[in-house]
């Protein structure tokens, strides 16, 4: 597991780089530390501007698309797997999170549910489901029980390299 783990961060790193001269590890780090920090106007600020440089819009075509958010999201992540375990599509609650970060130590964790914007609603009406169900399926049981310190729990919601982020308190 830790050969694919390095394997699969250099590689993600070096398109970083390649995507963002001069960005790479700062950049995943900034991003990563406002969202433990819950920082939601930085994570969603860092996030966006990662999207930008890096996604094509052939890339986010589709009826899957949010799965394409999801791995790219869960790969930006991947440099955490020191201190944090982090999991796609995971059982916690009463569903399946999108994106759990679980400390692998006393700290930060956080629950990522992410939508994108159907053709019929705004922005904010996709922002409401995603909070809504975070509220109502408690993701957030397993971080806790993981002993997170603070669990920061966000609803991300995409259209193209647009994002829109809530954070869910509780």
């Amino acid at each position: 597991n830790r050969e694919v783990r390095t394997v699969f961060t250099d590689t993600f790193l070096g398109w970083l780089e390649d995507a963002t001269p001069g960005t790479t590890s700062a950049g995943l780090t900034a991003l990563s530390d406002a969202m433990l920090r819950g920082d939601t106007a930085d994570f969603a600020e860092q996030l966006e501007a990662i999207m930008v440089a890096m996604l094509s819009h052939h890339d986010l075509a589709g009826e899957r698309v949010e799965a394409v958010y999801q791995a790219f999201l869960v790969g930006l992540l991947v440099h955490l797997q020191d201190t944090h375990r982090v999991a796609s599509n995971r059982e916690a609650g009463f569903g399946r999170a999108d994106v759990l970060v679980v400390p692998r130590t006393p700290g930060p964790g956080a629950v990522l549910e992410l939508k994108r914007i159907t053709r019929r609603e705004t922005p904010e009406h996709a922002l409401e489901r995603a909070v809504t169900q975070l509220r109502e399926r408690d993701y957030a049981a397993e971080v806790r029980a993981a002993g997170a310190t603070d669990v920061y729990q966000y609803a991300v919601v995409f259209d193209g390299k647009r994002c829109w982020m809530e954070r869910v308190e509780g």
